[in-house]
């Protein structure tokens, strides 16, 4: 017993089938009172074997007995006991004797179940071989539970059945999400938020701003670099600049995705655990899906951030395609890009941007995605890497010098029906304004404009600034706001995701600047030029222009020359595919 209790298995929780999380872990002797209110109120007893008995002098007997000679595990939601499950060692054999007991006010939800499971894998953690159990023949709900996990009948007396269960082919850490789902697979179909609820659109709006006050509610912990006030800091420095009213723009509230429409990308595992994760508990299992990590801690209420996150964009999604005269969307609180099927990663736990693109498929759009956050997008290029009806283009700094390390190369072209539709742009620390708008004008340009795209959307991070100490590229915010600008003269609709960024300062002003570029309502300022863009960032009334870094003439060389490379390349590779002609440098 006191290696049982030893295990690494313990405290274990999981999600019971009302989504409400089940802790598991041993107990003795200090647990008396807490089993024992539990047994006043379980009924009906005398059931099994005459247990739990009905005196409650008698049953305090037995819990004490139980405890003393078996090894005990309890279940509890919040700080009530609500199961007790117990090994009984055979004498002499390698066999241990299974007891369960649900309260019947928490029976049907999978907690019985939770509870056997990691009692099993106890069991053959310390080398025991079966397990028996007794069972009444009436109790059809636990002989279903028996008969899934393994076991086989081998007597039957009366009205009990002897059951058992050969622990060779239980694993020694149980996956619950396997076992207990408290999510129903998707329908395959994603459904906008029903935004218009409580507010309506103008009849003249053709831009739209999404925000929440909600999103600022949330933080993910105290020292994570990632700005969940993100959107307070672009609609401040938008005020500050008289840009809030302008003619024909709005600011709207999301509503949350739904839990079907998430699963349409996300895996039904994954979701289980974020569940957990959102209540603040976690499961050493989490890390396989890259949650509990340094970047993707668990933190209370992230999968409702999340959720509100993915809400917003595909409510930005369809109001450009419901709303003819809509053509801009600004959702600052979107473009989680790293997070995949399964998995967390780079501060993203849902992809909102996969799920806003899946949308529009599914409304028979076809969509250019362009990202220039300074990383690259591997969630996005992971979901459409064989889809001829997204043509993805990311310019971000080199995997060989920035998260993510594994993806982004310029030879990942795409697959199947898709080969030619990912782009990638990896560029050299150091690359500035004058680097990135040769390659944008070089590759980006012409592929959109073969594509011939009805939507862009574009991850509009600003962590590739050299004012952002996340990225080792050397753009200014006039390179940024020139592409973005480019890209609404070329697409009739656009879609813009805030993605990277954190430098507060960086936050404000580059979308500041960029959605007063959209609306041809620059801020005049006599600030700029006069300092460099760190210093003239910091004054109160300063241009939301950059002014440009002093790069090292070696840095630069070094920077274009691997740029110049790159292009060439795609222009080889791809161009062919899109029926173009590579242009004189």
């Amino acid at each position: 017993r006191e290696q049982f209790t030893k295990l690494d298995l313990w405290p274990y929780s999981a999600l019971d089938k009302k989504k409400e999380v089940v802790t598991v872990s041993p107990c003795g002797d200090a647990n008396l009172d807490a089993l024992t209110r539990m047994y006043d109120t379980y009924e009906p007893k005398a059931a099994i074997q005459g247990l739990p008995p009905v005196d409650h002098n008698t049953r305090v007997e037995w819990i004490q007995s139980s405890l003393r000679t078996a090894m005990n595990l309890k279940a509890e939601l919040g700080d009530a006991i609500i199961a007790h499950g117990m090994l009984y060692p055979m004498s002499g054999l390698d066999v241990v004797e299974f007891t369960l007991f649900v309260h019947n006010e928490t029976q049907n939800r999978g907690i019985g179940n939770i509870v056997a499971y990691l009692l099993f894998a106890a069991a053959k953690r310390l080398g025991y071989k079966k397990v028996w159990v007794f069972e009444s023949r009436n109790n059809a709900r636990a002989l279903r539970m028996y008969h899934k996990v393994g076991f086989r009948e081998v007597r039957r007396e009366a009205n009990e059945l002897e059951l058992e269960l050969d622990l060779a082919n239980v694993p020694e850490t149980p996956e619950l999400s396997e076992i207990i789902t408290p999510v129903s697979p998707s329908t395959g179909r994603i459904a906008s938020p029903d935004y218009l609820f409580g507010q309506s659109i103008k009849p003249d709006t053709r831009s739209v701003i999404i925000y929440s006050p909600r999103f600022e509610e949330f933080t993910i912990s105290r020292d994570h670099p990632f700005i969940t006030t993100r959107s307070r800091l672009f609609l401040d420095m938008c005020a500050r600049h008289n840009l809030l009213n302008l003619p024909g723009t709005q600011i709207m509230e999301p509503g949350s995705i739904d839990e079907n429409s998430v699963l349409v990308f996300h895996d039904i595992h994954y979701y289980h655990y974020l569940v957990m994760a959102s209540r603040g508990v976690f499961n050493p299992l989490m890390l396989s899906y890259g949650i509990g990590t340094g970047d993707n801690p668990v933190a209370l209420g992230v999968l409702e951030y999340s959720m509100l996150a993915v809400g917003a964009s595909v409510m930005g999604a369809d109001l450009l395609i419901s709303q003819p005269n809509i053509e801009i969307v600004f959702s600052p609180t979107g473009g989680f890009h790293h997070a995949g099927p399964n998995f967390a990663a780079g501060f993203c736990y849902l992809n909102d941007i996969v799920i806003a693109i899946k949308y529009l498929l599914q409304e028979g759009r076809r969509v250019l995605y362009l990202d220039i956050d300074a990383h690259h997008g591997d969630g996005v290029q992971f979901a459409f890497y064989g889809e001829p009806r997204v043509l993805n283009i990311s310019l971000h700094e080199s995997a060989r010098t920035l998260f993510p390390w594994n993806s982004g190369f310029e030879n990942e072209l795409g697959e199947g029906e898709g080969l030619g539709y990912n782009i990638n742009v990896p560029l050299a620390p150091g690359t500035e304004d004058k680097i990135y708008g040769e390659v944008f004008r070089r590759i980006v340009l012409p592929l959109a404009r073969a594509y011939k795209p009805d939507i862009c959307v574009i991850a509009a991070g600003v962590d590739a600034m050299y004012t952002d100490s996340m990225s080792h590229l050397s753009l200014t915010n006039n390179i940024y706001t020139e592409v973005i600008h480019e890209m609404q003269k070329l697409v009739p609709k656009m879609l813009m995701l805030g993605a990277g960024g954190y430098n507060p300062r960086n936050i404000a002003r580059d979308w500041t600047l960029a959605w007063a570029v959209l609306h041809k309502a620059e801020p005049d300022s006599d600030y700029f030029g006069q300092m460099g863009g760190r210093a003239a960032a910091a004054i109160e009334g300063a241009s939301l222009r950059d002014s440009y870094p002093f790069i090292s003439a070696t840095r630069i060389a070094e920077a274009r020359a691997e740029a110049r490379r790159v292009a060439t390349y795609l222009e080889k590779q791809v161009f062919p595919i899109h029926n173009l002609t590579p242009q004189p440098v």
